[in-house]
């Protein structure tokens, strides 16, 4: 999401300068960066976690000697949790984002309200997903770390909590396609033309689509 937040930033603030630079190289090794980066910081669970087998025959992984004390593995995949996994993106795109605004805000590009809608409800949508886990993972860091007097209740409830905010945040990948291929126009316009290519709308049908779309991009602009 942040490599997105940054190219779209180049493509629009720097435009003449970027796309003629830019070549499919480039944009092929940064997506192999950006999967290298991800499979390095899946390296402390794969080497420190151990797999324990409980009565009903269910593997759980784990850390071993988790806490102030104990395995500094743990702390470091928290910490990257946090910084790689959210601050840092958050703040990338933040930014880019806010460039954008600005940046369609001072020209006379058409549709610049609805991109910049959707800059908001890329950067808030993100936010509202993986806020509430990050914030049951810090907590139940400083439980690990003894910031709070031992709880076994509280951390039952920290425990059933991350199952539930994690998956929130599993649903911002579900409506990762809807904001960035859905709402987009252009996006739009071809998938009804593929429908009405296979049959399953009339021409007619498309054409008012088409012209629909056309009308409310110009009322926007």
């Amino acid at each position: 999401l942040g490599c997105i937040a940054v190219d779209r930033y180049l493509a629009i603030v720097y435009a003449i300068h970027t796309y003629r630079k830019r070549r499919a190289r480039s944009i092929h090794l940064t997506c192999t960066a950006v999967w290298l980066c991800s499979l390095l910081l899946t390296l402390p669970d794969l080497i420190f976690m151990e797999v324990w087998t409980d009565d009903s025959n269910r593997s759980i992984c784990y850390f071993p000697e988790v806490g102030i004390d104990g395995n500094n593995a743990w702390l470091a995949t928290r910490f990257l949790y946090h910084t790689v996994g959210f601050f840092v993106p958050l703040l990338v795109m933040c930014y880019c984002y806010m460039a954008i605004i600005r940046a369609l805000c001072q020209s006379q590009r058409l549709q610049r309200q609805k991109a910049v809608r959707v800059a908001i409800l890329v950067t808030g949508i993100f936010l509202l997903c993986w806020s509430p886990y990050h914030i049951v993972i810090f907590l139940n860091t400083l439980t690990k770390l003894e910031a709070f007097t031992k709880n076994c209740l509280l951390e039952d409830q920290l425990d059933t909590a991350i199952m539930v905010t994690e998956a929130i945040g599993f649903t911002h990948c579900c409506l990762n396609p809807i904001l960035y291929a859905f709402i987009g126009v252009k996006f739009r316009n071809d998938f009804f033309r593929i429908l009405q290519e296979l049959g399953c709308i009339s021409q007619e049908t498309l054409q008012e689509i088409l012209e629909v779309t056309r009308k409310g991009s110009g009322i926007e602009s």
